[in-house]
């Protein structure tokens, strides 16, 4: 059998598509981003600007540590063997996820102090940046929830593990 484990804290593509059709894409270790009617045209190409932010000792071993953790009891001397903690890298990717609302906006986590989702910055539909947004406490799974025009809705497990969903609104200045 085959088991495929991504290494924490490297940069990797991501796309995501809009309510209009449109597909944004890009990869975290370049801030330029991708609009296009496919997988394979551009209609847009935007960019921001962000520093690199190395990744301290301690969140390579905790990563390290959680991923070994999260290996079922046969895949764990496995994993050990072939993955070593010099195989994360020593910064943070530009950014480490996007994700789209239902006003087409693009919303792009950057890493921090507080791990990969530390600010979320959001890009209106033509590229043009909104604005920075702390990313909420609990909000770790943001990026895997169904985002509304107003709310995003994850699926969590509270602290008894019990299914849970939490719900973030979004507020905006006019609000």
């Amino acid at each position: 059998s085959i088991s495929r484990i991504n290494i924490p804290m490297k940069a990797n593509d991501q796309a995501a598509v809009r309510p209009d059709g449109k597909v944004v894409r890009g990869r975290g270790d370049s801030y330029r981003l991708v609009i296009g009617n496919d997988y394979e045209d551009s209609v847009r190409v935007f960019a921001a600007t962000v520093p690199a932010l190395p990744v301290t000792d301690a969140q390579r071993d905790s990563a390290y540590k959680a991923t070994l953790d999260n290996q079922a009891d046969d895949w764990r001397d496995a994993f050990a063997e072939v993955a070593k903690l010099s195989d994360i890298p020593g910064s943070w990717p530009l950014w480490t996820s996007l994700t789209v609302d239902r006003e087409n906006n693009t919303w792009i986590a950057l890493p921090g102090a507080g791990g990969a989702y530390s600010i979320l910055q959001v890009f209106n539909p033509d590229g043009v940046l909104l604005g920075n947004v702390p990313a909420p406490p609990g909000s770790a799974g943001i990026f895997n929830g169904f985002w509304t025009r107003d709310r995003i809705y994850v699926g969590d497990e509270n602290e008894d593990g019990l299914p849970i969903i939490r719900v973030f609104r979004i507020l905006k200045d006019a609000e």
